[in-house]
């Protein structure tokens, strides 16, 4: 073997150098990839929480489409309770308009009762023949238009002026 020149030992000592500096960063990637790995991971698993968590913006609107609903719910139950806590107030009117309604309909049926009997006042006036003398003419003295005499039979009229027509 030669003895070492100071040429080899200086490419010996640029060789060593730079099989440490090699080796260092190795092992600094290393060190580097394994940091990252452990960020990625935690991200990941942050990121997995976060879904879990934050809802489909179709699940956002049927909250607030419930939401809403309930407000509404609420306010109705609050003027329901308004409304019951004013009950005299209403059985007041509506009994008002009760004795209202049973005077319009006892004014109706005193009218119907004065309009049945003047009819029966002008039948009494006008007296139907009796039946021996319609059998002697052959003929009724009022004949009475049916059916086939072209005129259909009327129905009653139940519009207003009608004692039991609706008023509101």
């Amino acid at each position: 073997m030669q003895p070492p020149t100071l040429q080899n030992v200086r490419v010996l000592a640029a060789v060593a150098a730079l099989t440490l500096l090699i080796l260092a960063g190795v092992v600094w990637l290393g060190v580097v990839v394994e940091r990252s790995r452990t960020e990625l991971a935690e991200m990941e698993r942050s990121l997995a929480a976060l879904s879990l968590t934050v809802a489909s913006p179709a699940e956002t609107a049927l909250q607030d489409t419930l939401a809403k609903l309930s407000a509404d719910v609420a306010a109705l139950a609050a003027k329901i309770d308004a409304l019951a806590a004013d009950q005299t107030k209403n059985v007041g009117r509506q009994s008002a308009e009760l004795k209202a309604l049973a005077a319009r309909i006892e004014a109706a049926l005193a009218a119907a009762a004065a309009k049945s009997a003047q009819q029966a006042k002008t039948a009494q006036e006008t007296k139907a023949p009796t039946a021996k003398q319609t059998r002697a003419t052959g003929k009724a003295a009022h004949p009475s238009p049916g059916p086939e005499a072209g005129n259909p039979p009327q129905p009653p009229y139940y519009g207003p002026g009608y004692p039991a027509w609706p008023v509101y």
